[in-house]
């Protein structure tokens, strides 16, 4: 039997969702008064509720995220040149290691693995790893002319690793 979802407690756009340990999360976005936040929700299934949680460290919108070990959420950059990156475990925001460009928007993340983000900026095009070990950054020489084809390639390569992952438990 299907039922409806609960309203989501502010009018949002832009936040960034995440399923982490069996539970949605989201934070940020815009607001009603179309300004940035840093709000954050959780979502109980079993009381059909969103429940406020912890804030990020500073208000994002259009952000990336990803979910690294099914523990560990890394969001970021964001809209108004937002450079910083955080990482949110337990509900709790940290901050993580500074992106190599600023500003960094609208962007495509996927976890590659344990170890490795990919980040994609359809802004500029351009590319980057993240290794989670050591938080560095790598520049990916990736030629793409349009940011739909940015979109397009980051869209295959997180389909391509859900398919992995997928056959890799079953």
């Amino acid at each position: 039997m299907c039922t409806s979802l609960a309203d989501y407690p502010m009018g949002a756009d832009r936040q960034v969702v995440a399923l982490i340990n069996g539970e949605i999360e989201s934070c940020g976005g815009l607001n009603e008064a179309a300004l940035s936040t840093g709000e954050c929700y959780k979502y109980d299934l079993g009381s059909n509720s969103w429940t406020r949680t912890l804030d990020l460290t500073e208000p994002r919108q259009s952000s990336a995220s990803s979910v690294i070990g099914n523990i560990e959420w890394f969001i970021t950059g964001g809209e108004d040149d937002i450079s910083t990156t955080e990482i949110r475990v337990d509900g709790i925001s940290l901050p993580g290691p500074m992106l190599p460009n600023a500003g960094m928007r609208r962007g495509c993340q996927v976890t590659l693995n344990e170890t490795h983000v990919f980040l994609a900026d359809s802004e500029d095009k351009t590319t980057f790893t993240l290794n989670w070990g050591d938080k560095t950054w790598s520049y990916q020489v990736i030629v793409l002319g349009h940011n739909i084809a940015m979109r397009v390639y980051c869209y295959v390569i997180k389909f391509a690793y859900s398919y992995l992952f997928y056959i890799r438990i079953h």
